[in-house]
């Protein structure tokens, strides 16, 4: 991960494209592929990059699952490993999904200057790099804003609520809870905002000339990505829409609060489930990871 910071330390901004080319499809199958855009648009240092990030979050969560599955009847290996390849195979299956969700946003970014150039998203940031976009969980200035305070200590309330919403009156909490929480939570963050903020609602925006209709759409798609009843993810949507737009588009913010609030929430969940010894349920983007 440290590696995949330095990287973007060091290129911060995509080689400008002055082509117009989709800012719809091929972003999208950078999702599903990562690097794919990037080869399509010759960048392969780029296109190595994010498909090797890719292809580890996918070989990894192939072994941690296997683990799960051969530990699950073996009374050698203790509830708490079995539990852990869980947890790791969370973590494993969420490289692969941020390397996706990088990859698209990187894709548009590039793509967008072109259109920028006719006139076109005149309200997307020119100067956003993804330097920026993987620091934000760690502008802790933030909090100087009542758009981020408020929701981050309704997340720490959220996460308490989590932690004690069973009858099991001891909890246990280990470090590598604590780790994948972290982990995870800073890719749903920096991932989640950069494909569902910095991709997807600025292509509604601009289609619908700056309309309700583009927040609105967005959140539907981000709320039901987390499964078939995610109303709170929906109104989290919603509300993350709303900061973009009324930060122009720049992401850090609605970083630094997605980042924080998955952490609590997510880490109370783990904690709860090492208790509970019961089969961990996550929801996650796109995905509905059952083990």
């Amino acid at each position: 991960m440290f590696a995949f910071l330095l990287f973007f330390q060091n290129t911060a901004l995509a080689d400008e494209i002055t082509e117009k080319k989709s800012l719809f499809w091929t972003p999208l199958a950078s999702f599903i592929i990562p690097g794919l855009g990037q080869a399509i648009d010759g960048e392969s240092s780029r296109s190595l990059l994010f498909a090797g990030y890719g292809f580890a979050g996918i070989s990894l969560y192939v072994d941690f699952n296997d683990k799960y599955e051969k530990g699950l009847p073996d009374p050698e290996v203790s509830a708490d490993r079995v539990q852990d390849y869980k947890v790791y195979g969370l973590a494993a299956q969420a490289m692969y999904m941020h390397a996706g969700f990088l990859s698209a946003y990187d894709t548009f970014s590039s793509r967008v200057k072109a259109y920028q150039a006719e006139g076109k998203y005149q309200f997307y940031p020119k100067d956003q790099s993804m330097e920026d976009l993987l620091k934000a969980p760690f502008h802790f200035n933030y909090l100087k804003r009542p758009t981020t305070w408020i929701p981050f200590f309704l997340g720490i309330l959220g996460g308490y609520y989590t932690v004690n919403s069973s009858d099991v009156p001891e909890h246990t909490v280990r470090a590598n809870d604590l780790a994948v929480s972290t982990y995870v939570s800073y890719e749903a963050g920096t991932g989640e905002e950069a494909f569902f903020r910095g991709y997807l609602h600025p292509i509604l925006y601009e289609e619908t000339n700056g309309s309700w209709v583009a927040n609105a759409g967005q959140a539907v798609v981000f709320g039901f990505a987390h499964g078939p009843k995610a109303y709170p993810q929906l109104a989290m949507g919603y509300y993350l829409g709303w900061l973009a737009e009324k930060n122009q588009f720049e992401l850090g913010e609605g970083i630094f609060v997605h980042a924080w609030w998955d952490f609590f929430v997510l880490a109370g969940e783990l904690i709860r489930q090492r208790s509970l010894a019961q089969p961990l349920y996550v929801q996650f983007p796109s995905f509905v990871l059952r083990f």
